[in-house]
């Protein structure tokens, strides 16, 4: 089995790849961060409960995935 987390928790009427907005982005997708998430004391954003459930379940690879450089 594969995650295909990506495709199926993109917020209806967002840009995944919208890089001009303003703001946090979501830890997840790259979309625009509108709520928050708690993980070892630090604050995330993600755009979406799938997004923030998808978060609690693997943390650390979006954590690495986010500090990887492009």
């Amino acid at each position: 089995y594969k995650s295909y987390a990506q495709v199926g928790m993109t917020r209806q009427g967002t840009s995944v790849a919208n890089r001009e907005a303003n703001g946090p982005k979501c830890i997840v997708t790259g979309g625009a961060g509108t709520m928050t998430v708690s993980y070892n004391g630090e604050t995330y954003y993600v755009c979406c409960t799938g997004c923030r459930d998808a978060f609690m379940a693997e943390p650390e690879k979006f954590i690495a995935k986010a500090k990887a450089p492009p």
